[in-house]
């Protein structure tokens, strides 16, 4: 009960942190239109959460793209989830708990889309933040996002986006953790763990992966260079690994 509670008070700060108090409180309130159920003003709320994000912190992080709107081959809008920002508290309170120096890591989202995430990360004092983005129209997005980004409530300045496919994306020689949103099936999956498992090759260190809304079943299965890992997260939507230790 009492780990509960510390979870929901955490749950809370981060909260403030992304929100301020009229957004926390429209948080709040979408949590207890999702318990209920009442779904026709669910989404409404829902809206008003990303609004609250984004004037909070002067970006466009917010709405959904299908895939076959994104502006990537065919082969990859076959391979592609729709673009939606992270569900902010989620990924706060996940990061809260990896239990790192956070200077020594560099943060990447991969499948940044409009740079949500990396956003959030930047409340946490990571040595640098990467956005990946296959999109040339998402990742113009997130660069604007950036110049515009207020900076005042982050913690880590060093941000850029990148505009690249991620399987041929070349990882830094630092620790890192690499935070994945459901960004594209299975066989794309793949792809990028056999760079990560390259990269690993070349200069084994670090590396922590925290996948969110896992949309298969043991997606990432047990490459040879990863564990799973439990990182005290309620939430059963984190898959979490790290790199085997050198």
């Amino acid at each position: 009960m009492g780990f509960e509670i510390a979870e929901k008070l955490q749950a809370l700060r981060i909260s403030f942190g992304y929100f301020g108090v009229k957004g926390t409180a429209a948080v709040m309130l979408n949590k207890f239109l999702q318990t209920f159920k009442i779904n026709a003003y669910n989404e409404r709320y829902k809206k008003n959460i990303d609004r609250a994000f984004d004037s909070r912190f002067d970006v466009d992080t917010g709405g959904i793209i299908e895939q076959d709107q994104l502006d990537i081959s065919e082969d990859r809008k076959k391979q592609a989830i729709q673009y939606q920002g992270t569900p902010t508290v989620n990924l706060g309170l996940a990061l809260s708990k990896l239990s790192i120096n956070y200077p020594d890591f560099l943060f990447i989202d991969i499948g940044a889309g409009k740079g949500r995430a990396i956003f959030m990360a930047a409340r946490y004092s990571f040595k640098g933040i990467i956005g990946v983005e296959l999109s040339e129209d998402l990742h113009k997005i997130c660069e604007k996002n950036i110049t515009s980004l207020k900076k005042g409530k982050l913690k880590c300045l060093n941000i850029k986006a990148v505009h690249q496919d991620a399987a041929t994306f070349q990882f830094p020689n630092e620790p890192l953790v690499l935070y994945f949103f459901h960004p594209f099936n299975e066989e794309m999956f793949q792809e990028v763990l056999k760079n990560i498992g390259q990269s690993l090759e070349r200069n084994n260190r670090q590396i922590i992966i925290m996948y969110y809304h896992p949309g298969f079943n043991n997606l990432i299965g047990e490459p040879e260079f990863l564990d799973k890992i439990d990182l005290g997260v309620a939430d059963s939507y984190w898959e979490f690994y790290r790199s085997k230790t050198v």
